[in-house]
């Protein structure tokens, strides 16, 4: 789009109107069923879960769905965020959790700022670096369920950092070696880690502190995005070698969280740290 509009107001114009037609999606997008049980709406709970069991199972029936109402006894307790922090096994999910996020962030909006040196042609080098995303999302998606969740961003990490510590060393400026197509390599790795990372971390918090903790890895996301530029004053080798450092430390942290695959949501903090096994 850049390329046939130069003036940067119709640039900027073009790319708003393309986000129009995504406003009406709420129209279409049914409510959680777990927050309209919150709020006492059981019928429409219960509606919303049979339009995804049917969805999902052809021979799924209404009968199928029940919700029963349950008074709860005693005083409800409930988990701040901070309170991740203070059991073992949770802090060390989301120290690894917020560091892999910050390493996506940074290493993806770097690569995106940097897409425009390599290569002969910025618009072409530009694009490319957009369209890898696409099998990289396509490739993240299969793999989330076939190798499950850390191999699958143990695996798109450490490509993806390896990849931008080659940039430093390669020698040829064209090939499948070149920096360009390492760079490549490097977006498509982080943007498959980019893509996963929400659903893990999802599965790896327990209900009560999932919001807060979620918070927290956005946190660290958004300090890696400013860290992205300031990093590029130093010069391209070092800013590769950060790249490539964060992602393959990231990759290895992913060893070290437990599979979630098939597993079922933890709900308490009970839960995880009863659930301690790789």
């Amino acid at each position: 789009m850049a390329f046939y509009i130069r003036d940067w107001r119709m640039l900027s114009l073009a790319i708003a109107v393309t986000n129009v037609p995504f406003l009406f999606l709420s129209c279409f997008i049914p409510e959680s069923p777990r927050w309209l049980m919150s709020e006492g709406r059981i019928s429409e709970a219960e509606d919303a879960l049979y339009r995804v069991g049917k969805m999902s199972n052809p021979t799924f029936n209404r009968q199928m769905v029940s919700i029963t109402e349950t008074k709860e006894e005693g005083p409800k307790t409930s988990s701040g965020t901070f309170d991740a922090f203070r059991t073992p096994e949770i802090r060390r999910r989301l120290l690894a959790l917020m560091f892999a996020w910050f390493t996506c962030s940074f290493v993806y909006y770097g690569l995106t700022m940097n897409a425009t040196s390599q290569g002969s042609n910025m618009y072409v080098s530009f694009a490319l670096s957009g369209l890898v995303e696409v099998p990289a999302h396509l490739i993240c998606t299969v793999a989330l369920n076939r190798i499950g969740r850390k191999r699958c961003l143990f695996l798109a990490f450490f490509t993806g950092g390896l990849s931008c510590l080659f940039v430093d060393f390669t020698s040829s400026t064209s090939g499948l070696f070149s920096p360009l197509s390492l760079s490549l390599v490097g977006k498509m790795g982080i943007a498959m880690a980019f893509n996963g990372i929400y659903l893990f971390s999802l599965e790896l918090f327990p209900t009560v502190i999932r919001n807060g903790a979620m918070g927290l890895c956005s946190m660290a996301a958004r300090v890696g995005g400013i860290a992205a530029p300031l990093l590029s004053n130093y010069g391209e080798d070092i800013t590769f070698v950060g790249f490539g450092v964060t992602g393959v430390i990231s990759g290895l942290l992913m060893l070290t969280l437990p599979e979630t695959l098939g597993l079922p949501l933890p709900e308490t903090i009970e839960d995880v740290e009863c659930w301690k096994s790789i």
